[in-house]
């Protein structure tokens, strides 16, 4: 059991939150709380939650009332932001939506349930995921075949890193996605760029029929991506990525599907993130380790210096300098040859 204590002023949000899923007002709601550990310390989290399932209504003759709802909760650690919790309905997203000019279909209401195992499944493989740092690109490959079922109604899935039109690295699980992200590419535009270019997820119901990118329309003649839910997420070293949903059916990407693919991005903008982090700490270390062999082998060439020409261990350290600065040789290089006993080497310090 994961034991954690809400901030004073995050409370009040909270349980509005739980009211309205209880009552069924909200079908889908998100809220930023801050949780405190046992640790002491604090993690600013976003919170999305949904009713999984409801018991069967309970009838008598008196009353009509549901039974108490099964409530589910996914959190995202994410950074501060310094305001207070808000409480947003699922429909509004930060997201960029045209009215449809071609008829749309209704995201079918599915199984909450249902979505929140899949999202789980995919949240639970991601952890299992090997974390090699060696080969960005081939872990990428995993996520992206990871996450697509997360989702509900996408039918293809990739994820850039860099800008979407000449990206650093690129990963998809079908050829539909490889050819729309290739159809971007040669248009110069489309909502996978604009999500990039904006930091703000981008929707679109119908690209073939959306005049936000008229020279990708010209493209788009085989039908096989309509709706394109387009979600930015930053990444170490001011790099962002960009996960890119399609769907081979019209206004697929509304609410609460919206919602699941910030957190699919989110996650596996986290695993990239902790990828980075491993590579830079293995590099520290390496340098580390490197240093302290240095450092071990000049102390090792000064006691040799001591004892040829007898001195302090601060001369001997002054006449390895100077020769290393003589033959424009690396001190860390050179001492390895003095141990060694190179006679050309010990020749010359013995005149210095």
């Amino acid at each position: 059991m994961l034991l954690a204590s809400v901030e004073l002023a995050d409370r009040g949000p909270l349980r509005r939150a739980l009211s309205v899923l209880a009552t069924g007002e909200r079908g889908e709601v998100q809220v930023d709380v801050t949780f405190h550990g046992r640790d002491g310390r604090a993690r600013p989290v976003r919170s999305f939650g949904w009713p999984e399932t409801t018991s069967p209504e309970t009838t008598s003759p008196e009353t009509t009332s549901p039974g108490p709802a099964v409530l589910r909760w996914l959190g995202i650690e994410a950074p501060a932001t310094g305001s207070p919790a808000a409480l947003t309905p699922a429909g509004e997203a930060a997201a960029t939506e045209p009215t449809p000019t071609a008829p749309v279909a209704t995201e079918p209401a599915g199984d909450a349930g249902g979505v929140g195992m899949a999202m789980a499944q995919a949240f639970a493989e991601l952890v299992l995921l090997p974390l090699d740092a060696g080969d960005e690109q081939r872990l990428l490959h995993r996520i992206v075949t990871v996450v697509r079922g997360a989702v509900p109604g996408a039918t293809a899935l990739s994820v850039n890193v860099g800008p979407p039109l000449e990206p650093q690295l690129l990963a998809s699980d079908d050829t539909v996605a490889q050819v729309f992200d290739g159809h971007q590419m040669v248009a110069g535009e489309g909502p996978c760029q604009d999500a990039y270019e904006q930091r703000a997820v981008v929707v679109t119901a119908d690209v073939t029929a959306d005049d936000r990118w008229p020279r990708l329309r010209g493209l788009l003649t085989d039908g096989s991506v309509r709706s394109v839910l387009a979600v930015p997420a930053q990444l170490p070293d001011q790099r962002w990525m960009v996960l890119n949903v399609y769907s081979d059916r019209p206004g697929v990407f509304t609410g609460g599907s919206v919602r699941l693919g910030e957190m699919v991005a989110a996650a596996v903008a986290a695993i990239l993130r902790e990828v980075a982090e491993r590579a830079t700490l293995s590099q520290l270390a390496a340098n580390l380790e490197r240093a302290l062999t240095s450092r071990a082998v000049i102390d090792q060439a000064k006691g040799v210096l001591i004892a040829r020409t007898g001195g302090s261990a601060e001369d001997a350290f002054g006449r390895l300098a100077r020769l290393s600065q003589a033959l424009n040789v690396k001190l860390r290089d050179l001492a390895p040859m003095v141990v060694a006993g190179h006679p050309d080497v010990l020749t010359i310090l013995d005149r210095i």
